[in-house]
């Protein structure tokens, strides 16, 4: 008699639990798919503003370039973009990087240039 109850009970529950986790993922499913984020098509701009990235870095050797090729292949006319990169007081080759980043052939012609400071304030005085 106990043993039935117990098999009974076993059985209603995984059932339950199976109900249960289908009926979540069904509405999950309709949920994401509702708001799934569309893709929204944009116009290009009659004209793009002039920009200025300035970029503080204390050594950085290691990210740098890829921090400095991300910013000069961005989506933005390049005629428009100009940019600063600061090399705050470093101890690693973070200025040699980044000027051998700009020498390169790609970035030659960009307006780009490098900054070396000396003495404290860190990245917020640079």
């Amino acid at each position: 008699m106990i043993s039935e109850t117990l098999l009974i009970v076993s059985m209603v529950s995984i059932w339950m639990s199976l109900l249960m986790s289908t009926l979540t993922l069904t509405g999950a499913t309709h949920f994401w798919l509702r708001h799934a984020t569309k893709l929204v098509t944009t116009e290009p701009l009659p004209a793009y503003p002039k920009i200025t990235i300035v970029v503080p870095a204390h050594n950085e050797e290691l990210v740098i370039a890829k921090t400095t090729r991300a910013i000069l292949d961005m989506n933005y006319p390049a005629s428009k973009v100009e940019l600063i990169l600061i090399a705050d007081n470093c101890t690693d080759h973070t200025a040699d990087v980044m000027r051998a980043i700009l020498n390169s052939r790609a970035y030659r012609f960009r307006n780009a240039r490098v900054m070396e400071r000396r003495g404290g304030g860190g990245k917020a005085g640079a």
